[in-house]
């Protein structure tokens, strides 16, 4: 006998090979003509195409459906499935009748067959992305949450500043903020646990919500990620302002207010602080 802790089966990601167990999805609903209309999707996308389709055909603020049912005819699992897709779709279209204007956008990641995908909920639609590594799964963060500003992303050859440089740390994903000056925004150095880099320069928008959403992020979705995959370690994000003290740059940790640099107030923390020059 085989047993099972259905807490931890991923039905979009499956077992060692990572299987989506949902094959197909029939979509039947209503439009707004009262006219009953059907969608079929098939193949390993499937759940992606279904979701997307139906998060696209509600506009942000409709009223939410009267009723959503889910129906699985699997011949294993078949509770388990439904239960799981009904939970998805419910917070899907919350997600999505729930963004508000001071709100730039929402994500949700989903894993299915292997392959990680980004739904992004913005005002007007729904967009998808695939996310390839945690360098994308991060960018794709930042730049939704710094949505509809010029960002420049660099993949190659990326020159990272000498202070970013010695504070790169394997086995952890690390931001780091850094002010551009003559109010031209601020820049993010994105490291992932290779300590791969990704930068984006001259940001505008809010830094408090970008790291609360990542924060948010892993959270909620830290099981899911870490059982049976190898997409990501979700140790939890560390994030750090670069400022300048005294002519030196230095790395502080982020905090969610302003954050003021300030000189070692005693002999104890000297030492500590010491390592963060460049």
């Amino acid at each position: 006998m085989v047993h099972f802790d259905f807490r931890k089966l991923d039905v979009f990601s499956f077992g060692e090979q990572q299987n989506c167990l949902v094959g197909s999805v029939d979509l039947l609903y209503r439009n707004s003509w009262n006219e009953v209309r059907t969608l079929h999707f098939n193949g390993e996308q499937a759940m992606i195409e279904a979701l997307k389709t139906i998060l696209g055909k509600m506009h942000q603020d409709a009223a939410p459906p009267d009723s959503v049912e889910v129906f699985c005819y699997s011949q294993h699992l078949r509770g388990l499935i439904r239960t799981r897709v009904q939970q998805l779709v419910s917070e899907c279209i919350e997600l999505r009748l729930s963004s508000t204007r001071q709100e730039t956008g929402r994500f949700k990641a989903l894993r299915v067959s292997g392959q990680t995908w980004g739904l992004f909920f913005e005002r007007l639609n729904v967009s998808v992305q695939k996310l390839e590594n945690a360098i994308e799964f991060y960018g794709a963060i930042s730049h939704n949450k710094l949505h509809g500003l010029s960002v420049q992303v660099e993949t190659n050859h990326v020159k990272l500043p000498q202070v970013v440089d010695g504070f790169a740390s394997e086995g952890i994903i690390q931001f780091f903020f850094e002010e551009s000056g003559d109010d031209a925004g601020f820049n993010i150095y994105i490291l992932d646990e290779t300590n791969r880099a990704e930068v984006y320069h001259h940001c505008e928008g809010s830094k408090e919500e970008l790291v609360r959403d990542v924060s948010r992020f892993y959270s909620s979705s830290h099981d899911r990620f870490t059982y049976g995959s190898s997409f990501i370690n979700f140790n939890l994000p560390q994030f750090y302002q670069i400022v300048n003290v005294d002519g030196r740059t230095q790395v502080i940790p982020f905090r969610t207010q302003a954050v003021t640099p300030a000189a070692p107030a005693n002999q104890d923390t000297a030492p500590l602080l010491q390592q963060y020059f460049s």
